[in-house]
């Protein structure tokens, strides 16, 4: 009968030690790797990009307005909510919220829509009375977009972050379909 010798293989502490911290150098690198990008990613550039389906009138204006982000970061992205409110002259006039998945490409420049609904009336409550004259006057109108992002990149989660996006009415006017032909 052929029996196996069964050999034992007894660590010392300072193999233990060794592997111990080799695996904390590693995850030590990982993560200030991720970190880094994330960093790209919560620092990244953010410009207007264009405006599409701008309808101006006494009843409704609606836009979608598109900003390039510059991802220089190793990592995709997905934006998977938006919540944001709408700010016209400093006064609160909408809130908006979008569903739609949107991917921001690692080391390139992304385009994120931003679907803009207003009511003339929901303007005028907040205390802007003269609708005729902000459309007269379309540089002195100053828009914000204010909300919050949910964005994850595999395993990791952005939760609820904060951006802020300032433009006028002339800028929107101007930057119609211009450059949002080719939306990412």
């Amino acid at each position: 009968k052929n029996k196996k010798k069964q050999i034992k293989m007894a660590l010392t502490n300072g193999q233990k030690w060794g592997i111990a911290g080799g695996v904390t150098l590693v995850l030590g690198v990982v993560g200030l790797y991720l970190k880094k990008q994330f960093d790209y990613i919560y620092n990244a550039k953010w410009a207007m990009g264009g405006v599409k389906n701008l309808k101006v009138a006494l009843d409704k204006i609606s836009f979608t307005l598109f900003y390039n982000v510059d991802n220089k970061g190793d990592l995709s992205v997905i934006i998977s909510g938006q919540n944001y409110d709408v700010f016209v002259n400093g006064k609160f006039v909408s809130k908006i919220t979008n569903d739609e998945d949107v991917k921001i490409k690692s080391n390139s420049v992304s385009k994120i829509p931003f679907y803009v609904n207003l009511d003339p009336k929901d303007v005028v409550k907040a205390g802007i009375a003269n609708i005729s004259d902000l459309l007269n006057n379309q540089k002195n109108v100053k828009i914000l977009i204010k909300g919050k992002l949910n964005i994850k990149a595999g395993i990791v989660n952005m939760k609820k972050y904060p951006f802020e996006l300032p433009f006028t009415l002339a800028d929107v006017t101007s930057s119609t379909n211009k450059d949002v032909e080719n939306v990412t």
